[in-house]
């Protein structure tokens, strides 16, 4: 469709070294079942003790944590994680035992 020369034209000046490794896809989830309209709030019940160690963990202090992230707005490449995030999972597994047996 778009005439892009052949690739000994394209490597000349101005063109992007190529790069090693695999590339890096997003893959189609073929087998989900269906999308649904809500909010990850409205998944876990009231009492789940998952929204106890969110509670616990948003009262943690991780500034420490948030000065490493290089990741800027308008910057290139993607966000990372929220480091509330990987700590409650962390957490979480922790004291469901998950971590201990290497699940």
């Amino acid at each position: 469709m778009f005439d892009r020369g052949t690739p000994e034209e394209r490597t000349g000046a101005g063109a992007l070294p190529p790069r090693g490794g695999h590339r890096r896809l997003r893959h189609a989830v073929r087998n989900q079942i269906e999308f649904q309209t809500c909010s990850l709030d409205e998944l876990l019940p009231e009492e789940h003790e998952a929204r106890v160690v969110w509670d616990y963990v948003c009262g943690l202090d991780l500034t420490e944590l948030h000065e490493r992230i290089q990741a800027v707005e308008g910057g290139p490449g993607q966000a990372p994680a929220d480091p509330r995030i990987l700590v409650a999972l962390w957490l979480y597994a922790t004291l469901r035992g998950w971590a201990a047996r290497g699940n």
